[in-house]
C-alpha cells in the first residue's frame, strides 16, 4: 500500500513509499482510509522540530486526522463490523491508569498517538484499536470526518459552555483550531467574534472572514491587544480561545481579556512562559489549558456535522493524493491554505 513516512529522525526525509498491508491484532479493526487531513504537527515532525511527552521513532507512517471504511475485525471485537464508516481518536490511553479509569484518556501519562507513537493515517489502510473507533452517522462524509480530531478539541474547549449568549469571543491564532472555532463560538451564542493573525496570515484571515467573523486583525504578532480593547470600548474580550501556540500570542490572549474574562489555551507549541500574571489576579481571569480530547468530545463533533453547526465550506481550500504530499507540506508551511485534504481516491 501507499503511505506517507517519516523515515529518519532528522529535517527532511518524508518519502511517499509502498509498505506492507497492516496486519491486524484481535482488539484492532483495519481500516480502509479514505481521507485524511494536515496537521501542524506533521509539519513539525517532517521538520524534526516537534517535542512531545517522548521521542519518535521513525520510520512511522505520519497522520492523525482520518475516516475510512472497515474492511477487517479483529476477534475480539463485537461492536463494529466489516463496512461500518468510521472515525479514529488520536489519543488511546492505556485504560489502567488512575485518569483512564476516570474517562480521561487526554490525561493519560502513557497514552499512545496516532502518527506519533504508531502508524498514523497517511496511508491506504491502518489497523487500529477497537476502543478508539467513533461510527459515523450516515450523513456525515469522509471528508467531514477526517476532522473529527482537530474539532473535537474545540468541543473540549467549549464543553462547559464557557460562551454566554451577546459575549465577544477573541480567537488568536486563524490556523484549522481557529477556524473551526469561529463556527463552534457562533453557535454557542457569540455576538462578536474577533479573530487574531500575524502580517503572514493573510489567507487564513480571508477565511475567517468567510466563515462569519466580524473582524480579522493581522497585528498580533504587535499589539492585537489594543485593538480588540478599542473595539470593546475598552472593556475586552469574554472568552478567548487561543490557538496560536506561542508566548506572545499566549500574552496577547491574556492581555485582551476582559475583567473574569476567561482564556482557553488550545495552541500546543513550544514552551512559553505567561508573563502578565499580574493581568489575571487584578482581571479575575480563569485561565484553563485544553490538551486532547476525550471520547465525548467526538460524539459531539458527529453531533455538529450532522447538524451542519460546523462546515467545511472555505476550509478545506486544498485535496492532494499521497504522492503530492511535499506539495502539501509546503503550502501548510508557507500559510497559503486553510485545510489540507489527503484522498486515497486522487
Amino acid at each position: 500500500m501507499k503511505a506517507v513516512v517519516k523515515t529518519r529522525p532528522e529535517p527532511g526525509f518524508v518519502e511517499v513509499m509502498d509498505v506492507p498491508i497492516p496486519q491486524i491484532k484481535p482488539d484492532e479493526v483495519l481500516v480502509k482510509i479514505h481521507a485524511s487531513g494536515v496537521c501542524g504537527t506533521d509539519i513539525l515532525l517532517a521538520d524534526w522540530r516537534y517535542t512531545g511527552r517522548r521521542p519518535v521513532n521513525p520510520p512511522i507512517i505520519l497522520g492523525h486526522e482520518g475516516s475510512g471504511e472497515i474492511v477487517e475485525v479483529g476477534a475480539n471485537v463485537k461492536h463494529l463490523k466489516v463496512g461500518d464508516r468510521v472515525g479514529m481518536e488520536a489519543l488511546i490511553g492505556c485504560g489502567h491508569c488512575h485518569f483512564c479509569k476516570k474517562g480521561y484518556m487526554n490525561l493519560c501519562p502513557n497514552w499512545n498517538h496516532l502518527g506519533i507513537d504508531f502508524d498514523g493515517t497517511f496511508a491506504e489502510y491502518i489497523a487500529f484499536p477497537a476502543v478508539g473507533i467513533h461510527v459515523l452517522p450516515n450523513s456525515i462524509t469522509y471528508d467531514e470526518a477526517a476532522f473529527l480530531e482537530p474539532i473535537s478539541i474545540v468541543a473540549h474547549a467549549l464543553e462547559n459552555n464557557p460562551i454566554t449568549v451577546g459575549d465577544t469571543v477573541a480567537i488568536v491564532g486563524p490556523g484549522p483550531l481557529g477556524l473551526f472555532s469561529i463556527q463552534a463560538a457562533r453557535a454557542a451564542g457569540a455576538a462578536r467574534i474577533i479573530v487574531v493573525g500575524t502580517s503572514s496570515d493573510q489567507k487564513r484571515l480571508e477565511i475567517a472572514k468567510e466563515l462569519g467573523a466580524d473582524y480579522c486583525l493581522s497585528n498580533g504578532d504587535t499589539d492585537a491587544f489594543q485593538t480588540v480593547k478599542e473595539l470593546t470600548n475598552g472593556i475586552g474580550a469574554d472568552v478567548i480561545l487561543e490557538a496560536g501556540g506561542t508566548g506572545r500570542s499566549i500574552e496577547q490572549a491574556i492581555a485582551m481579556a476582559s475583567g473574569l474574562g476567561q482564556v482557553f489555551l488550545m495552541g500546543f507549541g513550544t514552551e512559553s512562559t505567561i508573563n502578565p500574571l499580574t493581568q489575571i489576579v487584578r482581571q479575575d481571569l480563569t485561565v484553563k489549558g485544553v490538551v486532547g480530547s476525550r471520547p465525548i468530545h467526538y460524539e459531539t463533533v458527529n453531533r455538529w456535522l450532522e447538524n451542519k453547526t460546523i462546515r467545511l465550506d472555505h476550509m478545506v481550500t486544498h485535496t492532494f493524493g499521497f504522492d503530492e504530499a511535499h506539495k502539501a507540506f509546503e503550502l501548510l508551511k508557507c500559510k497559503e491554505a486553510g485545510k489540507v485534504l489527503f484522498k486515497t481516491d486522487l
